[in-house]
């Protein structure tokens, strides 16, 4: 009777021990998968600032508070666990570039030009002239985290490539008349000469979910019946999350 109990005292603390050791097993593969699908970046807003690289440098001035936005879905696939990944994504981006000068399209080519040939209206009548480009984009970046199974806590880098498709394109005028109190707001929408596609290099650098981000197009604004060399360019800042 002694043995008996003697066993199975022992044999409840090695249950208990094994339970124990189960269970703290199990903790660590929880842990472990919550920290594979820890901060993915899945969705990026986008903040920039556009300007233009021209070839002849003076086509037409591009005001310093031309802006961009773009929001992007990103699938991110760790490569074997590692601190680099590779993220797919599909979404869309915006460009309103503020110009000095008009565009006019004719049955020849599509060039800028003073507001007075452009539209009739003085310089100094114009309160704003823009162009306003909007893309369907891919992009892919190649990325790398200090610490990759820190929520939003650890350094991110990432080169990448994107490439677009143009969907829609205007250029709006806001300017004021002697014979009205507010101003007139004229619009001219679909550019022919308007290159469709954008394409080129992109890099992403930051700590957590705040990022400075870099886009250049490899293209050109226009095509061969525009003005030639404007490649855009944006620079400004990004906010990853999920």
């Amino acid at each position: 009777m002694k043995r008996f109990l003697l066993l199975l005292v022992c044999s409840i603390f090695a249950f208990g021990a094994y339970a124990q050791e189960d269970t703290i097993a199990e903790k660590k593969k929880i842990t472990e998968k919550v920290a594979q699908t820890g901060s993915r970046d899945r969705i990026v807003i986008e903040l920039g600032f556009d300007h233009w690289n021209q070839a002849d440098g003076k086509t037409t001035d591009v005001k310093w508070f031309s802006r961009s936005y773009g929001i992007y879905f990103m699938y991110d696939i760790i490569l074997k666990k590692s601190r680099f990944s590779l993220a797919p994504g599909l979404g869309f981006g915006i460009s309103n570039v503020f110009t000095s000068k008009g565009l006019v399209e004719d049955s020849v080519s599509t060039y800028f030009t003073s507001f007075k040939d452009a539209y009739g209206v003085e310089n100094d009548d114009v309160k704003k002239h823009k162009l306003v480009t909007s893309f369907i984009d891919v992009p892919v970046e190649l990325r790398f985290r200090a610490k990759p199974n820190k929520h939003n806590k650890s350094f991110k880098f990432a080169v990448g490539f994107k490439a677009g498709v143009l969907f829609d394109s205007h250029t709006k005028l806001k300017y004021t008349t002697a014979t009205r109190d507010k101003p007139r707001v004229e619009k001219v929408k679909n550019y022919a000469d308007l290159n469709r596609f954008r394409y080129g290099p992109t890099f992403r650098i930051g700590y957590g979910a705040f990022n400075v981000f870099g886009f250049y197009n490899l293209g050109e604004v226009f095509k061969d019946g525009g003005p030639a060399g404007i490649h855009p360019y944006t620079v400004g800042f990004s906010i990853n999350g999920l």
